[in-house]
């Protein structure tokens, strides 16, 4: 094997500075992991956590949001059932004195009509008695004309 190595060329023949290149090799890992990986992978981890951290506070101010959101909804629901109520209760107090008003109205233009029919026929009677007793003097005028005529 010694021989195999012996006819490898030069940069590749193993020798003392192989050992010190490992072991440079080695001090600068642990020298990289102190100074840059240790403290990239703290970063990249704080990165994680923070990002997690954001993503379970959106999933919360979503939940609240979803919540709020079904209390609204349900808030609106019962506040438009309530408006529907009160409109038709509204309705039907009007539409209750609508009928009064109406049964007011009919009943004093009945009263009305009463009046004027008694009133009419009061002033037909006089009327009546009226032209009989002007019928009555005319009648006993040309009688009192036709007997003066028959007497002259």
């Amino acid at each position: 094997m010694e021989e195999l190595l012996e006819t490898l060329p030069g940069p590749m023949k193993l020798d003392s500075s192989i050992v010190v290149i490992g072991i440079l090799f080695l001090v600068l890992l642990v020298i990289l992991n102190k100074l840059i990986y240790q403290p990239l992978t703290a970063v990249l981890e704080e990165r994680k956590r923070r990002i997690d951290e954001g993503d379970h506070a959106r999933r919360s101010s979503m939940k609240t949001v979803e919540d709020s959101l079904a209390t609204y909804q349900s808030r609106l629901v019962e506040a438009r059932k309530s408006a529907q109520l009160k409109r038709a209760k509204i309705l039907k107090e009007s539409e209750m004195v609508r009928e009064e008003m109406l049964s007011s109205a009919r009943e004093q233009a009945f009263a009305l009509v009463q009046a004027a029919v008694t009133e009419i026929d009061s002033q037909v009677n006089q009327a009546k008695e009226s032209l009989k007793a002007e019928s009555e003097s005319i009648s006993k005028q040309i009688v009192a004309s036709l007997l003066a005529r028959v007497n002259a």
